[in-house]
């Protein structure tokens, strides 16, 4: 616990750009390694490995690290510099993390209604990050909540989830539109849906998309959503 406690401190100082690894320190099967001097923090799990800080932080961290395999998810630059430094770096597919400021909130126009478990096999079909537990990984969201979608004629034509809520921010995610569904103006309509609910519970919301993501980028500037950092997410190897 002293451990956990030591990292929640020291991410707290920046809430927002390190809430994705705020939102995994209550994982108790998550592993946490500290760093003093100078200050990194690092949480692994299964090889999966977060991490912020100091550069030499990080490099000390993950060189102490016994496997030789990981992959790594919403590093920032310095800690892809970090990685660097100790891995060989393999498939890195960067986002840009985006917020959006309040004064950007809108009344939602169309309607929607909150998704049950029983969606999740339908959105795990258009979801580009599909794997064995992905169906698994999606009902655990929607049951969590807040989850929308839009149905036309019992259809679920159009829908949003969420990837992690701290007490500061709400992180958005797969946000999908059917293709014969589009220009209706549902993807906004769910974005506000979700934002609508991050402002009821005085969060920010915020939403990391792929940077070859183009259409998505648009939508979220054109919906107030602004770039404040880039995230990495890559494989590495040791030696």
């Amino acid at each position: 616990m002293e451990q956990r406690d030591h990292a929640k401190k020291f991410l707290d100082k920046e809430p927002l750009k390190n809430s994705y690894l705020i939102a995994r320190l209550d994982d108790e099967e998550r592993n946490i390694y500290i760093n003093d001097d100078p200050e990194a923090v690092l949480i692994e799990s299964d090889g999966y490995i977060s991490m912020r800080g100091h550069k030499k932080g990080m490099i000390s961290l993950l060189s102490d690290l016994e496997e030789n395999e990981y992959r790594f998810h919403a590093v920032d630059n310095v800690g892809y510099e970090a990685a660097e430094a100790v891995v060989q770096v393999e498939n890195d597919r960067s986002t840009w993390f985006f917020k959006r400021p309040r004064k950007y909130f809108e009344q939602p126009v169309i309607e929607a209604e909150e998704l049950s478990e029983d969606d999740a096999e339908e959105i795990n079909k258009y979801w580009g990050l599909q794997g064995s537990d992905s169906t698994d990984y999606i009902a655990e969201r929607i049951r969590k909540g807040p989850a929308y979608g839009i149905k036309r004629d019992g259809e679920l034509v159009a829908w949003t989830l969420t990837h992690y809520i701290t007490k500061d921010v709400l992180n958005l995610g797969f946000l999908h539109v059917k293709e014969d569904w589009r220009r209706e103006g549902f993807a906004k309509a769910i974005t506000e849906h979700m934002c609508k609910h991050a402002e009821k519970n005085d969060l920010i919301p915020v939403v990391d998309i792929f940077q070859d993501n183009k259409p998505s980028i648009s939508l979220a500037e054109t919906l107030g959503f602004q770039r404040i950092s880039e995230h990495h997410w890559f494989g590495g190897i040791k030696g």
